[in-house]
């Protein structure tokens, strides 16, 4: 099992000596939560002709009710793609899931996002997955492979 350091690309990462500063020099008490992210990929290696355009909002709602309007422009907004998992995805998890620690430990993770190991076990069969997980790089590489848009992705860090 390989763990990194988490953060922003190009940022120091974030937590680095955070647990045990807490633990030792303020004496709390501290645990761990399942936390899994999607792979970066390499937006050059994904196939859009295989996805489904999704166009910006011709006039974008901003965030926040305290703001009249947006900043960014219509026309400077980049498009999104929407695109599924497949059984292929499912196939992959499931046949990789004794490599997943935190499944095995049935660690707690968030009830509002799962990951795509605890999608896969709680609804079998359905594509509507997100790609956050926990899986070893290897194993993210080719669970990301088996979605037709990134059959040729490469992750750019894991």
């Amino acid at each position: 099992q390989t763990t990194s350091p988490g953060g922003r690309i190009g940022d120091a990462p974030s937590s680095a000596g955070l647990s045990h500063t807490l633990r030792e020099r303020l004496g709390l008490k501290v645990g761990r939560l399942r936390t899994g992210t999607p792979p970066r990929i390499v937006k050059d290696s994904v196939d859009l002709s295989l996805a489904t355009l999704n166009p910006p909002d011709s006039s974008p709602t901003p965030f926040s009710f305290m703001n009249t309007h947006t900043r960014c422009r219509p026309e400077e907004q980049l498009p999104c793609y929407l695109t599924y998992t497949t059984p292929g995805v499912e196939r992959v998890v499931r046949e990789s899931l004794h490599l997943n620690c935190h499944i095995q430990q049935d660690a707690k993770g968030p009830r509002y996002c799962p990951s795509i190991e605890s999608r896969v076990l709680r609804f079998p069969g359905r594509r509507h997955q997100g790609l956050s997980m926990t899986m070893p790089p290897d194993v993210q590489l080719r669970l990301i492979r088996e979605i037709p848009p990134l059959h040729k992705a490469e992750i750019h860090m894991p």
